[in-house]
């Protein structure tokens, strides 16, 4: 999954989980040293107060990541949802903002 990926080699990267989703998915990322807060079913308003601090989001269908929330994200490089589609995030805003999706 992230085999010998640069985004981590230089720093101590954070994740931010905003929906439930396989323990697989956590144990990878920690496998990789990502620090993983595991959070499904965080607030809105919680979710803009910290979204800031992480360089990866990952969501499902609940959390909306909207223009709102990746401008609160200061440090995001990478916006991963882990399901099919990506109707709840605006890829178009995140890709003008240099994010990463998939």
């Amino acid at each position: 999954m992230l085999k010998n990926h640069n985004l981590f080699r230089h720093y101590m990267v954070r994740a931010l989980i905003t929906d439930p989703v396989d323990e697989y998915i956590v144990n990878e990322l920690s496998r990789h040293g990502v620090i993983v807060d595991y959070k499904p079913g965080i607030s809105k308003d919680d979710l803009l107060r910290v979204v800031g601090d992480y360089e990866i989001l990952v969501v499902r269908s609940r959390t909306k990541v909207t223009r709102e929330v990746i401008d609160a994200a200061g440090k995001l490089k990478v916006i991963a949802r882990a399901g099919v589609g990506l109707d709840n995030i605006d890829v178009n805003y995140a890709r003008s903002r240099g994010h990463r999706g998939n």
